[in-house]
């Protein structure tokens, strides 16, 4: 398994096999991408040693969206 961080703020993971007795790699897949949201001092907690200021929580992006939801309801 290979992974970069060097993009901004996420992580790229691709998986790999050795053939042609070790001459080459291929591709095995699958290939993942992982945003970062938040990094901590600890495990699942304490300081937070990095916040991405560009993560937008779902709960932000589908509140409008149940607003127009409940007045197009109402209305109806």
């Amino acid at each position: 398994m290979v992974f970069n961080a060097n993009d901004g703020d996420q992580i790229w993971f691709r998986n790999y096999q050795i053939v042609d007795e070790g001459q080459s790699l291929e591709e095995i897949g699958p290939r993942m991408t992982l945003s970062l949201i938040k990094i901590f001092e600890g495990s699942f907690g304490g300081k937070t040693l990095y916040a991405n200021p560009r993560y937008v929580t779902p709960s932000v992006v589908s509140s409008p969206l149940d607003q127009s939801c409940r007045s197009l309801a109402a209305t109806g």
